[in-house]
């Protein structure tokens, strides 16, 4: 008896570590940024319809996204998500063949309440333009997320270096 009962509940411990630590804010906020590179990433031949994946890219921003930084940004000022919906569509998938998104280091998260988090993050994008040079930008950069209708987005992008060609990846 005492033998099942340690059992069941080593069982109901662990699922409930297991909740825990999946639903936990730091790795809800790993799995958005896994999922926003990979809506960014695409490659020379792309079965997806272009739309779709511009949806899915809007997705992981606010209404209204604020960009701030070096001051050499393709994007500045406040775009709303139409913006950065156009700015996909006829910037990056028109002009590159394909497109990587990854991080260099595992991000840094500072949870500021329930609903707002900051994440340091260093985005390398590989983009392969039209004339097959590949390019790759490297991005320090802080994400403040805030918690919209239950889902996690992008509210402001702040790049915390200039950005830079590195050859060292």
């Amino acid at each position: 008896m005492m033998k099942a009962f340690s059992l069941a509940l080593c069982g109901v411990l662990g699922i409930a570590i297991f909740v825990y630590f999946y639903y936990s804010t730091p790795r809800v906020l790993e799995r958005r940024l896994d999922s926003l590179l990979s809506s960014l990433s695409f490659g020379l031949i792309e079965l997806g319809d272009k739309a779709s994946a511009a949806d899915d890219f809007t997705s992981h921003f606010a209404e209204e996204i604020s960009f701030s930084g070096s001051g050499n940004e393709i994007i500045t000022g406040n775009p709303s998500r139409a913006d950065m919906r156009e700015i996909y569509l006829t910037q990056l998938r028109t002009f590159a063949r394909s497109c990587q998104a990854d991080i260099k280091d595992k991000p840094i998260i500072t949870i500021t309440n329930t609903v707002k988090a900051e994440m340091d993050v260093t985005i390398v994008l590989s983009i392969v333009f039209g004339n097959s040079e590949p390019y790759e930008q490297v991005m320090p950069s802080r994400l403040t997320w805030e918690k919209t209708s239950g889902q996690w987005v992008i509210a402001s992008v702040k790049l915390l270096k200039p950005i830079s060609v590195d050859a060292n990846l």
